[in-house]
């Protein structure tokens, strides 16, 4: 089982340094807006993101963009922080971001992340950036 861990943390770390994150914790500001989210139901996990295996780490980096998306856009961000690691201070970061905004009454509006290319390529010592 730490190994599902390890290989999805390898992962999603790769695919938030691919997706633009910086060493800045702190999220670039979108356009806001003081409608309401739109109603959405979250991303659920597809079962190959919980395999310990090159195709589960890519499901669940896919997954977890997916749950990046849906809480910037909906305010919701129970689910993003149920897939994330509390020790994570970038998904922190945005989780509190995303979270304060839609609590003052803004709304994100413009947020699609997507990744930048394959997140993650087995070598010799396991996963990699690809």
């Amino acid at each position: 089982m730490a190994s599902k861990a390890l290989i999805a943390t390898a992962a999603l770390s790769c695919a938030l340094a691919l997706s633009g994150c910086s060493s800045d914790p702190k999220p670039k500001e979108p356009a806001k807006s003081s409608t309401p989210a739109p109603s959405a139901t979250a991303p659920s996990m597809p079962s190959e993101a919980s395999e310990a295996s090159e195709e589960g780490a890519v499901a669940f980096v896919k997954h977890y963009i997916e749950l990046l998306n849906y809480a910037a856009n909906t305010g919701d961000v129970k689910p993003l922080k149920q897939a994330s690691d509390p020790k994570c201070e970038g998904c922190n970061s945005y989780i509190d971001y995303y979270r304060k905004t839609y609590e003052k009454g803004d709304r994100i509006e413009g947020i699609n992340w997507l990744p930048a290319k394959s997140v993650a390529k087995r070598n010799r010592r396991g996963f990699a950036v690809a």
